[in-house]
């Protein structure tokens, strides 16, 4: 049972970073866009 719990919070603490990092990654591309759009309407 013990074990079972044990990999259970493994698997959300490896879920949660994994959508930490595609948040990131998101918010790098929108960024990026927003940083390219303003340059053109410049």
């Amino acid at each position: 049972m013990l074990k079972f719990a044990n990999l259970f919070w493994l698997n959300q603490l490896v879920s949660s970073t994994y959508l930490l990092c595609a948040f990131d990654y998101i918010y790098m591309i929108i960024v990026g866009v927003i940083q390219v759009t303003f340059w053109c309407w410049i």
